[in-house]
């Protein structure tokens, strides 16, 4: 097993494997009726650097989303920074 279920096996003795298996089945059923089950590994990180792509051009290079100062609107929105870096720095 990987990394993850492994550690969460360990550390909650009431998941079995047999859990983390329907959970990981389930998961996948939902991926793929919301649309991004139905993609290759490399076109699902493909559509999410386009999407952080949008993201990081609506953030300003200073300032904050909506305007100079922080508000209580821009907090989480400045998680979005480093997001803006990567993406700019990424593309051509």
């Amino acid at each position: 097993m990987a990394a993850v279920p492994d550690a969460l096996l360990r550390t909650h003795p009431g998941i079995t494997e047999a859990a983390l298996e329907a959970a990981r089945a389930y998961n996948f059923k939902r991926y793929q009726y919301q649309g991004i089950g139905r993609y290759a590994r490399d076109e699902v990180y493909a559509r999410g650097i386009a999407d952080l792509g949008v993201l990081a051009d609506l953030v300003p290079a200073s300032g904050f989303l909506f305007g100079q100062s922080q508000a209580a609107v821009t907090r989480p929105s400045t998680v979005l920074l480093p997001i803006s870096i990567f993406t700019r720095s990424t593309r051509h």
